[in-house]
């Protein structure tokens, strides 16, 4: 979507990037042509032309007029409503799954901090602690698959693959309306739906690309080729990536001294971030009532054909007739034009939703719980890479911090950050 700033009116008048007033230049060249009718239509008049309109009253045009602005209106009102209930639903998506991946971070990271610190352990305390470390492990790597699925999913909704059978493929006018059951058994269309592209790395390395048919999602960990092979052929990439998670928490719910009640938020947080994806999926996959768009583009038709008539008829003007029937042709088609690009919050418009930064944003909530909880056992790390630790070590006269993962040794403060191996899949 896009961001701006409203504080200078001269600059928003004047952008183009985004803008549906600049953007079409069929409509501009549409509004030109109708003032041109206009100012032809007005000289028929003053000629007293044979073919000069002769129109007693403007009742039909404003009786018109009116209908068209309240169903225009309407549409908008209407397509507000979808693209907020969407937006809604992605950040409460992504808020749950963000919980509940706190939540059993925070349980594995406080009963191996448990485990370790006891200095004489069995073998069956160190089965626990590798069996803690790999489900932490396959949990950042299960929510970031998790995250990338949904995005893609979200993204490539039924009306955003009508959309682009319209615009990448040849077909026929008639394949353009289809029924939503018929639509993914059309063999002619040739049309497969998109597998996204996932890529291990931080977060860091996420671009945010202008189409998300061509981004690479960034995972903590690449899927296992049997696993990448399941995402390919499952119907329901994201459902599929759920049930890995939950196996994992369920592997450990015996491991974790975390009593069951409390553990059960964790799946509950879940349970609420999948709802909320089919809330967004359902905005993505149902499109705004087809007779309702229908309806209203004969009558877009209609009025913008009789406009200059009218607007001849009763404007004694060469100058004010053809800017007043741009105007306001221009206007009723911008609005239109805006309801259709709200209409589709997860399409390829600069308006549109970003869910790869929803997705870059999930990833940094996860690096930011995985940082919290290792703050505490590895604290000199955080002390030789952040500058606020740096400054105040500075105020007190302190160049190097000791470290006791070094043997004793200490650690210049103005130590740099180890780079982050990128591998893509």
């Amino acid at each position: 979507m896009l961001l701006y700033s409203n504080r200078s009116h001269s600059r928003l008048v004047c952008q183009i990037t985004g803008s549906v007033v600049f953007g079409d230049w069929r409509q501009i060249l549409t509004g030109l042509f109708l003032a041109a009718e206009a100012a032809g239509l007005h000289y028929l008049i003053d000629t007293e032309h044979s073919l000069a309109p002769n129109i007693p009253n403007s009742y039909g045009l404003q009786t018109l007029g009116m209908v068209v602005a309240f169903a225009i209106v309407f549409r908008v009102n209407l397509a507000w409503q979808r693209y907020w209930e969407a937006l809604t639903s992605v950040h409460c998506m992504y808020s749950k799954w963000g919980d509940a991946f706190m939540q059993f971070s925070t349980f594995c990271a406080c009963d191996l901090a448990k485990l370790k610190s006891k200095p004489a352990r069995a073998v069956e305390m160190d089965e626990k602690i590798s069996a803690l470390e790999t489900a932490y492990s396959e949990c950042q790597k299960y929510f970031s698959i998790l995250s990338a699925m949904a995005a893609n999913e979200i993204h490539h909704g039924d009306v955003q693959e009508m959309e682009m059978r319209t615009k990448q493929h040849k077909v026929k006018r008639s394949a353009q309306v289809s029924r939503a059951r018929s639509m993914h058994h059309m063999q002619a269309l040739e049309f497969t739906r998109w597998t996204p592209r996932l890529q291990e790395g931080h977060s860091s390395s996420q671009v945010l690309g202008d189409s998300c048919f061509e981004t690479r999602y960034v995972v903590k960990q690449l899927p296992s080729p049997a696993e990448h092979g399941a995402i390919e052929v499952s119907s329901d990439p994201v459902h599929l990536s759920m049930t890995w998670i939950v196996k994992t928490l369920t592997m450990v719910q015996k491991v974790l001294s975390t009593p069951p009640p409390i553990q059960s938020r964790m799946y509950q947080e879940l349970s609420n971030g999948y709802v909320h994806f089919t809330n967004a999926k359902k905005i993505s996959d149902v499109p705004f009532p087809f007779n309702y768009a229908q309806l209203l583009a004969i009558m877009l038709t209609i009025f913008s054909a009789m406009l200059p008539v009218y607007v001849a008829a009763f404007t004694h003007s060469y100058i004010a007739g053809p800017l007043l029937t741009f105007m306001v042709f221009h206007s009723i088609t911008c609005i239109n034009a805006l309801a259709e690009i709200l209409e589709n919050p997860f399409g390829q418009d600069l308006d549109d939703i970003s869910l790869v930064d929803f997705h870059l944003r999930f990833l940094e909530v996860m690096e930011v719980t995985v940082a919290a909880l290792d703050v505490s056992l590895h604290p000199d790390e955080y002390l030789t890479q952040s500058s606020s630790a740096r400054r105040v070590l500075r105020e007190e006269g302190i160049d190097r911090v000791p470290t006791s993962a070094n043997g004793g040794e200490s650690l210049p403060i103005f130590s740099a950050a180890p780079e982050q191996p990128v591998v893509t899949m």
